[in-house]
């Protein structure tokens, strides 16, 4: 649970940074998050874990762009979690179009978001804090 919770704050302090999906090279480093960064850390242990990739493919010197001051959007979120709950049925699934559609399609499955209450159509929008909350909150007994 110690575990669960120290994930959950980390996942929300870096909420306002944008990821995105890339199955791409091993990503070494951010050209916009410099290790003097105040999250540097945070977003590299996310990285090792397998839940952030960056908005761009690394080049091949494994560097990619983080879009450190972007905004996360739903469908950058619910990739986040799903790949933290729901990983090996996220990685035994077929690539999607839109690349966020496979997290969308499991965390609807699994009560984490109705359709209802948020479509596909609406995934590239910015993830609200009432949104993010929700999330969080069906997540937990995961």
């Amino acid at each position: 649970m110690k575990k669960l919770v120290s994930l959950m704050l980390s996942l929300v302090m870096v909420c306002s940074m944008s990821v995105s999906v890339f199955a791409a090279p091993v990503v070494r480093g951010f050209s916009d998050v410099p290790k003097s960064h105040w999250a540097y850390t945070s977003i590299m242990e996310m990285v090792e874990q397998g839940l952030f990739a960056g908005t761009t493919a690394p080049d091949a010197n494994g560097i990619g762009y983080f879009d450190v001051n972007g905004k996360m959007t739903r469908g950058a979120f619910l990739t986040v979690i799903a790949r933290t709950l729901f990983a090996n049925e996220l990685s035994s699934m077929n690539t999607s179009s839109p690349w966020y559609a496979n997290a969308y399609n499991l965390c609807v499955k699994n009560g984490i978001i109705s359709e209802t209450e948020c479509k596909l159509d609406a995934m590239e929008g910015v993830m609200t804090r009432e949104e993010l909350a929700k999330v969080l909150v069906r997540a937990v007994p995961y």
